[in-house]
């Protein structure tokens, strides 16, 4: 019994880690923020959502082989990327950010993170931003 649970677990690391190399490969390359939104979600039931798109129009974003990130436009600012456990991980000198991999196609990508969650008179509070890429 024992050697058929390591068996399962073996096959789900290399499953897992088969998946992050296919992700690291597809996401290479120069993408553009299509639109960010921004959606409320009070006791897990989506009340509002926010959606901005030209704002980010200038932004280029190149992810390179060697894990460093590129985001050209206004100013360019270098940073590191890598996904780990289902997360495209951001990192620059100040801070880390890890966003949900929702979807990532060779022409489109979509990221999420949780921005804000908290309770008040006795509501849960939940606020979730995605951007949406498309490849360059």
């Amino acid at each position: 019994m024992m050697g058929f649970f390591i068996g399962m677990m073996m096959s789900l690391v290399f499953s897992s880690c088969a998946k992050e190399d296919q992700y690291r490969q597809t996401v290479l390359g120069e993408w553009k923020i299509s639109k960010i939104s921004t959606t409320l979600y009070v006791n897990g039931v989506e009340t509002h959502t926010e959606e901005e798109g030209d704002y980010f129009n200038d932004l280029s974003f190149e992810f390179k082989s060697n894990g460093t990130l590129i985001v050209s436009g206004v100013e360019s600012e270098s940073m590191t990327w890598k996904i780990e456990n289902g997360k495209m991980i951001f990192k620059n000198p100040q801070e880390e950010f890890a966003f949900d991999i929702l979807e990532l196609k060779k022409s489109s990508m979509i990221l999420s993170i949780v921005d804000e969650e908290y309770e008040e008179g006795g509501n849960k509070y939940k606020i979730i931003g995605k951007m949406y890429f498309t490849r360059n």
